[in-house]
């Protein structure tokens, strides 16, 4: 079906599974989904096949070398991938191949507890029981006991316990420096985002020109 305008494209950075791109194939005409591993593309590409979606195309690639022209996407998003690359290399290549226009979203875990970089495995067992109380009201007790047992295998505690992660205002500056314009904030009690509107680079810089010009 035809997509409304600027929802032609969209990236899907770190993809994994594609479950996120498959949702994203519901809006966009075209999705895209990068991902170093290729055991995940594998995954991705039998569901889409199963799914029957002919706009979705997955490819093993890395954040800091995205083999697409410059402009070529609507909207990037990134979520609970970018803190496995060179942020400064994968946003430069963000801001290459999206469109003057476009949007880019990263949603990414970050240092919540008295800023520990590293969330060891106590840590883990002590907010996924706060969740599932909160869980079990919410959402029912079956759901909340999938909850738990998905946030407590041993991959999940070995992988929060080994990868590093930013403090709130380190994670800002990060992401600040190299995505002028952008919004921050909280998306949940474990996950931060950052919101970057490639207009808003556009806007500051013809700003600049028409004050050294003195208009």
């Amino acid at each position: 079906r035809p997509s409304p305008p600027g929802r032609s494209r969209a990236l899907d950075i770190g993809c994994g599974t594609g479950k996120l791109a498959q949702a994203l194939a519901r809006v966009f005409r075209h999705v895209d989904g990068i991902d170093p591993a290729d055991e995940m593309l594998e995954v991705a590409r039998r569901r889409a096949a199963v799914s029957g979606a002919p706009s979705l195309a997955f490819h093993q690639m890395s954040a800091e070398s995205l083999d697409f022209p410059d402009g070529t996407f609507d909207f990037i998003v990134s979520v609970t991938a970018l803190h496995h690359a060179d942020l400064p290399r994968a946003l430069a290549e963000v801001r290459r191949v999206l469109r003057p226009g476009g949007r880019f979203l990263s949603v990414d875990i970050f240092a919540y507890f008295f800023g520990m970089r590293r969330q060891p495995p106590w840590l883990t067992w002590l907010t996924t029981g706060v969740d599932f109380a909160e869980n079990v009201v919410r959402d029912g007790p079956r759901a909340a006991w999938q909850s738990l047992r998905a946030g407590t295998t041993p991959e999940w505690l070995d992988h929060l316990n080994h990868d590093g992660y930013l403090p709130a205002p380190e994670f800002d500056a990060a992401y600040a420096a190299h995505l002028p314009g952008a919004t921050f904030g909280r998306a949940s009690r474990y996950f931060r985002y950052c919101l970057w509107d490639k207009r808003a680079v556009w806007a500051s810089r013809r700003a600049l020109c028409r004050a050294m010009r003195g208009k």
